[in-house]
């Protein structure tokens, strides 16, 4: 196996100026975590400002969407794509969401730096609690989540990719996905028939286009995903691959939590909490206005943990009996 030699610690992300008090908090647990640190935070044009004044940092750059790949054109894209399509107007209001998606890749899949060091997905929303061992001698550890698995996701996959999917298999969707070179590599010649060239932001939306549309007959929210895809590109890649599950918090969370709810989960060795928030505000995240009530943290925390461990349990007696 080929020797890698980490340099960096490449973490990227897609945001909006609401999830910066989120972002604040992870540079720091990020900087006492790990060493030698980039961040590359994507946004929306008219929000560079906002960002850069908050995370003026010397490790952080801020980079435009608009210099990836402007909106308008990924509408267009999609208008052409789905003129036959019976959900159209329904994709739509969600075409923010998708595009997003489309963002992370084709940065990751065409930076020099990206490409060079290993590399963290992570989502914005997304708080990091407790260090994760993302690398084994440069080799990424596969973490998997027991608490989804999106059928969606997987038919457009198999288009994508042209695969059939595998039956001891978990998600990939933990709110964060780690990459090596090889690996970035690899994902890069799967999308594109090539590592070589320049990733097409056109080229690669429409196949994510046409893969939705031809994987899925009716209308569902999510029906594509880069971390199950990502994840699948690492399971053909690898032939010992094998998964890791992880304990996170993601559902029903309603405010912020405080530091005695964030040493329970720590405790319990809960690596990360989502505030996730489904709402039209840019700027202002309501969650992170309110503290999480005790009581209802204690309600939500011992449900999800029951749940985890029972799943945990479950998946690998199915594994071994494989």
């Amino acid at each position: 196996m080929t020797k890698f030699i980490q340099k960096k610690l490449v973490i990227c992300q897609v945001s909006l100026a609401n999830n910066i008090p989120i972002i604040e908090e992870n540079y720091n647990n990020f900087s006492k975590f790990y060493n030698n640190l980039i961040f590359f935070i994507i946004c929306p044009e008219n929000q560079i400002k906002v960002f850069k004044k908050r995370l003026n940092k010397k490790n952080i750059f801020i980079i435009s969407e608009d210099k990836i790949f402007k909106f308008s054109k990924f509408k267009t894209l999609f208008i052409k794509f789905s003129k036959k399509i019976s959900y159209k107007k329904k994709f739509l209001k969600r075409l923010n969401w998708y595009y997003q998606q489309i963002l992370k890749l084709v940065f990751i899949l065409n930076n020099k730096i990206c490409q060079t060091n290993n590399l963290i997905l992570w989502d914005a929303d997304t708080l990091i609690l407790k260090k994760i061992n993302f690398f084994n001698d440069n080799c990424s550890v596969n973490y998997s989540n027991v608490f989804e698995y999106h059928r969606s996701y997987f038919l457009t996959s198999q288009k994508l990719l042209n695969i059939k999917i595998p039956t001891n298999y978990l998600s990939s969707i933990n709110q964060f996905i780690a990459l090596n070179t090889e690996e970035n590599k690899f994902i890069k010649s799967k999308l594109m028939g090539t590592s070589n060239r320049k990733i097409s932001a056109n080229s690669i939306s429409q196949k994510i286009f046409k893969s939705i549309f031809l994987g899925n007959i009716s209308f569902n929210h999510s029906m594509f995903s880069e971390y199950e895809t990502i994840g699948l590109c690492k399971y053909l890649k690898d032939p010992n691959f094998n998964q890791k599950i992880i304990f996170f918090l993601r559902y029903k969370i309603s405010g912020k939590l405080s530091n005695f709810q964030k040493k329970i989960c720590i405790f319990f060795n809960c690596f990360h909490v989502s505030y996730e928030e489904h709402n039209n505000d840019k700027h202002i995240k309501k969650i992170l206005l309110k503290k999480q009530n005790f009581f209802s943290f204690i309600k939500i925390f011992f449900k999800q943990y029951i749940k985890y461990i029972g799943r945990k349990i479950k998946y690998l007696f199915i594994f071994i009996f494989n």
